[in-house]
């Protein structure tokens, strides 16, 4: 994979020595400086420290085979905001001279409370959530399908599979903000289409216990649950339906697992009903051994959960992004901006489906991963791969 991409630059890009490269902030000589604020010590910290491993995996690699445009070594420039906003905009503040793009920014209310200054600053970022009110803003790279994208192609998905049928109602447990906003997006345009009705339960991050959320939903007859929510409140709706009885499949996107979750007393339930719609597979995938090879070589007697593969894409993202760039002869961050809006079909190997940026405001992409909760490395399995429902295919934002 790294070394098609590298052999394709090294032929067809233009000689930074000559001159002809225009470069600015963030370029010092022949390196790349990118930026990542993530979470090294606060409640995600976990999940920061594998993402921000596959991105080093991934661009220890690239530089060994000469880097971008065969000429550039790429160096990461890590902070970390401990999963705290105002952190994050003071060493946004810190680090934006400094760089030519944001290889990592972890959180949705950072990205959020971001989002303008970036776009001021014309700073390809990728952000590591999947709000479609991102796709919205030029500079955020969003890393495959949005939200409401992944949840319409997981009620299709559980539709073809005769779980639920027309007529249905479809519950919803989701946190306030643009992941819930996004998800509830996609459960209603689903409903609407499919005579069904939603049932929403909206709760804060305090709250642990899903015992009133899941009573609420099985008296509304709700025949599937979505999840916008964090690990620790997945583990308790799974445990609380089983009690319940309330036997149905719990569906959540990538940010609402934890393969340390099967460790915990919600396991049979999870492995019994859950389902995690993802932009990225398992590791029963052909296509993730390198990647898991690698990250096993760095830290051995590791067993990463699949977060690591979304660090490894991201970072082949940015790299096909600087790529155009540096093919155009323009490193500048503007001329960076502009590569990335006019890539219509970044191919990442089938980590992720099929990226396009070059339509604002739309879904870069419209395929996702179907995955289980199974007692395997990652804590997941994959049972669809790169899935795109018929319905999604009618979908816009409204």
């Amino acid at each position: 994979m790294l070394a098609a991409c590298s052999s394709k630059s090294q032929n067809s890009t233009p000689d930074s020595s000559s001159g002809s490269v225009r470069v600015g902030a963030g370029i010092e000589g022949d390196t790349i400086t990118l930026g990542v604020l993530t979470d090294a010590t606060g409640v995600f910290a976990a999940l920061g420290k594998e993402l921000t491993s596959g991105q080093q995996i991934f661009w220890d690699a690239r530089n060994a085979e000469g880097g971008v445009c065969g000429t550039y070594q790429v160096k990461l420039e890590i902070k970390d905001h401990g999963y705290n906003v105002q952190n994050a905009t003071s060493l946004y503040s810190g680090l934006r001279g400094d760089v030519l793009g944001i290889q990592q920014l972890l959180g949705s209310a950072m990205t959020a409370a971001l989002s303008d200054r970036i776009e001021q600053d014309s700073i390809v970022t990728v952000p590591l959530t999947w709000a479609a009110s991102l796709t919205d803003n030029p500079d955020m790279a969003v890393l495959g399908p949005t939200y409401d994208v992944e949840v319409v192609n997981g009620l299709d998905y559980l539709l073809e599979e005769k779980k639920i049928a027309p007529g249905d109602a479809i519950g919803v447990i989701y946190l306030e903000g643009d992941w819930g906003a996004t998800t509830l997006a996609g459960a209603s345009f689903f409903a609407k289409q499919h005579d069904m009705s939603v049932v929403e339960q909206k709760v804060t991050p305090g709250d642990q216990d899903m015992t009133a959320q899941i009573t609420a939903l099985k008296a509304a007859g709700v025949k599937t649950i979505l999840l916008a929510s964090s690990p620790g409140q997945t583990a308790s709706a799974a445990t609380v339906a089983a009690t319940q009885g309330l036997n149905v499949p719990l569906v959540g996107n990538n940010p609402t697992f934890s393969p340390g979750l099967l460790k915990t007393p919600a396991r049979d339930a999870l492995i019994a009903n859950y389902y995690n719609i993802s932009p990225y597979p398992a590791y029963d995938e052909d296509v993730t051994q390198e990647p898991l090879a690698d990250y096993q070589k760095k830290f051995p007697g590791s067993a990463p959960s699949v977060t690591m593969l979304s660090g490894f894409a991201s970072a082949h993202v940015m790299s096909e992004i600087l790529e155009k760039a540096c093919q155009a002869g323009d490193l500048t961050r503007e001329g960076v901006v502009h590569a990335k809006q006019s890539l219509t079909d970044i191919d990442t190997g089938g980590l992720l489906g099929k990226i396009d940026y070059s339509r604002p405001g739309v879904s870069p992409s419209r395929q996702n991963f179907i995955l289980r909760a199974a007692d395997t490395g990652g804590g997941l399995t994959t049972v669809k791969s790169l899935y795109e429902g018929p319905t999604v295919r009618q979908y816009s934002r409204g």
